[in-house]
């Protein structure tokens, strides 16, 4: 028993390891490499000294301490489950005709690894259906030195979207801007506040933009065109997303407007 065990928690600590190898080298967006690497050190630690562990277990005060770490971790998976099914229930259908890219990093003039995921998942819908439209958002943040709408807008002519089908807006610096910003534009293409809107994001992330583009004026139907963080990325990115609702939780929907969002994100 005591090997199976050991061999778990080494799988634990391996995936996790690989998690945070894959994650942003942003030091400003970096809580969820942190996190990993921790737990892939004390999932480490734990199959090692798997003898100790269980005479502390044998304590009065063993079970508590052993216990408050797993019963996090379950929590931690169980609000990742809820972003996951959250999203995939309302993945775009085909039927949306007006997309709204939600910018994130670049790296000097191209798409950083996240943000090529979706504009790769942007592209296949497009290619698809050639009577939809898209916005891109996203301005100049931190060093980039260009905005990233630009960048996005240049990357998807470069791939075969026509330019009349792509409209740029360049102001924004978080997900909360980039729907004010983009709403004016969508309503200028004739979008209306009843018509379904499909968002180009992460699955970790979706659940986030669906609250602030609520609270920025959108009244219809939200739908995601999932980019491709890939498993270990996003892992990181879910953390993320968790510290952001516990802001939200404990000072109100302003702390969720101004929360710094993962423009930096180099990827890996």
């Amino acid at each position: 028993m005591h090997l199976v065990l050991r061999c778990v928690l080494l799988l634990l600590s391996l995936l996790s390891a690989l998690s945070a190898l894959c994650g942003t080298k942003d030091p400003d967006h970096d809580e969820g490499v942190k996190v990993m690497a921790a737990f892939a050190a004390l999932t480490a630690l734990a199959a090692v000294l798997l003898g100790p562990l269980e005479r502390l277990w044998a304590l009065r005060f063993g079970k508590l301490l052993l216990l408050l770490p797993l019963l996090g971790l379950l929590a931690y998976f169980g609000i990742m489950l809820f972003f996951t099914l959250y999203a995939l229930l309302r993945r775009a259908k085909g039927t949306e005709r007006q997309l709204l890219v939600l910018g994130t990093a670049i790296e000097e003039d191209r798409p950083a690894a996240l943000l090529l995921g979706r504009l790769e998942a942007a592209r296949r819908f497009l290619s698809a259906h050639p009577e939809a439209k898209v916005i891109v958002s996203g301005g100049q943040v931190g060093g980039e030195i260009l905005p990233e709408a630009e960048v996005m807008s240049r990357w998807l002519t470069a791939h075969g979207v026509a330019a009349d089908r792509i409209t740029a807006e360049t102001g924004s610096r978080t997900t909360y801007e980039n729907f004010i910003a983009s709403l004016p534009l969508l309503r200028a293409q004739g979008f209306r506040d009843t018509d379904t809107l499909a968002v180009v994001t992460d699955v970790f992330h979706f659940w986030r933009a669906s609250q602030l583009a609520r609270r920025a004026g959108y009244g219809g139907k939200l739908r995601l065109i999932p980019g491709k963080a890939g498993f270990f990325r996003s892992a990181n990115w879910y953390f993320r997303e968790v510290l952001v609702i516990l802001l939200y939780w404990t000072k109100g929907p302003a702390a969720m407007l101004s929360a710094p969002d993962d423009h930096k994100e180099q990827g890996a």
